[in-house]
């Protein structure tokens, strides 16, 4: 599904005449997230489509295929990245548990004067409000 994405948009930014930079400054996107996309390295952010459609000059038809299949793409794209989002949040579960155990001692250390960075006094309050 990717793929038909990468051909339909590459075919319509042909048909329009526009170099990916002026697309991009067109679509506010960038020319690397456009180049990245036509390379098929990425999916078409979804909330970008019907933008990207109008800057394309895409009749009502087109543009319905265009999003179509760009939220096909991005869909098959986040199908195929579950593993690793779940492994992400594993680790990030992790982390979480790490710093849930250094506030008690976090605090202490600011209870007997010792100056902390104001990131930890913010992580600390972070933390506060959490439990």
């Amino acid at each position: 599904m990717a793929k038909d994405f990468t051909k339909l948009f590459a075919a319509y930014l042909d048909r329009s005449g526009l170099e990916q930079a002026v697309f991009a400054e067109r679509a506010g996107s960038t020319q690397p997230t456009v180049a990245l996309v036509l390379g098929g390295k990425r999916s078409p952010p979804p909330r970008d489509l019907r933008v990207w459609s109008d800057v394309l000059h895409l009749s009502r038809e087109e543009a319905e295929e265009f999003i179509d299949a760009g939220e096909s793409a991005h869909a098959t794209r986040l199908k195929a990245a579950g593993p690793y989002v779940r492994k992400l949040e594993r680790k990030l579960d992790d982390l979480q548990d790490i710093a849930d155990a250094a506030v008690p001692f976090l605090l202490d250390l600011q209870r007997s004067g010792i100056e902390l960075p104001p990131k930890l006094y913010q992580a600390i309050r972070a933390a506060k409000k959490r439990t």
